[in-house]
């Protein structure tokens, strides 16, 4: 049986004035890239868990994520910079996006 992996994201949102968390089951994304763009126009991402169905196993990815966003050809929106920063903290997160604007 070919190994089905799943990325569940984790983000916090308003709603009727209330912040609640959400899950995007994100099925359809297959590549490590789709997802950090998929996570790049989330608002508010808190976690990104890969659930590998084959094996019966899960695990938190969020900081393999955030690293990678780092080195993505993507544009980095202010919802992506504290999702970094939360991810790497903050004077790491500083110091990548400071490298990528030079």
């Amino acid at each position: 049986m070919t190994d089905r992996v799943y990325y569940l994201v984790l983000a916090d949102v308003m709603l009727d004035g209330r912040r609640v968390q959400t899950i995007e089951d994100t099925h359809d994304l297959f590549t490590e890239r789709q997802l950090i763009e998929f996570v790049s126009r989330t608002e508010n991402v808190q976690r990104i868990i890969e659930v590998n169905v084959g094996e019966n196993s899960s695990r938190d990815i969020s900081e393999d994520i955030a690293r990678a966003m780092i080195h993505a050809p993507i544009e980095l929106n202010e919802c992506s910079k504290e999702f970094l920063e939360d991810q790497l903290g903050c004077d790491v997160a500083r110091q990548a996006l400071h490298e990528i604007a030079a």
